[in-house]
């Protein structure tokens, strides 16, 4: 279930919340039956909220992500715990094709474990920032303006996680 909304004219929400009532039904280790299906949490749920500041130039955003605990092997013995990471986003539009921005996952730097599986758990990034940057542009390619203008975009990023780890990317359309 997703509900999404503008609650004002600059400002916007998502929530979201899904189940997953899973049973491991057919094993050949008949112990198992019954029990919740290994690496599936039974509940999970988003709430994200974005808000252009006055000026249209500033947009500043955020919000949790529940993960309910799950188990990471189909014997139910081994449980991974649930957690609820804060993610945050800040945007400037610097020129009419210019945006800059900054991602921040984990905020709070919770230890999240975030996929479980063969009786283990494999832990997940720590704090995580992401610097962005976009370019946009659109050419019209006629005089006379009677075809449709062509557009572009252009996205950089830089990911920079804790413990030093990091990744470059572009995009381009």
């Amino acid at each position: 279930v997703s509900v999404i909304g503008r609650l004002l004219p600059a400002w916007n929400m998502f929530a979201g919340y899904t189940s997953l009532d899973g049973e491991t039904r057919d094993s050949l280790t008949a112990a198992n039956i019954g029990n919740e299906l290994q690496r599936v949490p039974r509940h999970s749920a988003t709430l994200w909220t974005t808000a252009r500041m006055p000026g249209d130039r500033l947009e500043l955003g955020g919000g949790p992500t529940y993960v309910s605990h799950r188990f990471s092997n189909a014997a139910n013995t081994n449980k991974v715990d649930g957690y609820v990471p804060w993610d945050a986003m800040v945007s400037y539009q610097l020129t009419e094709n210019v945006e800059l921005g900054l991602n921040v996952q984990n905020v709070g730097d919770s230890e999240i474990f975030e996929s479980a599986g063969g009786g283990h758990a494999v832990p997940a990034p720590g704090r995580t920032f992401i610097v962005s940057s976009s370019f946009s542009h659109s050419v019209c390619t006629s005089p006379s303006r009677t075809r449709p203008a062509h557009s572009g975009f252009v996205s950089t990023s830089i990911d920079i996680r804790s413990g030093g780890i990091g990744t470059l990317s572009a995009t381009s359309r």
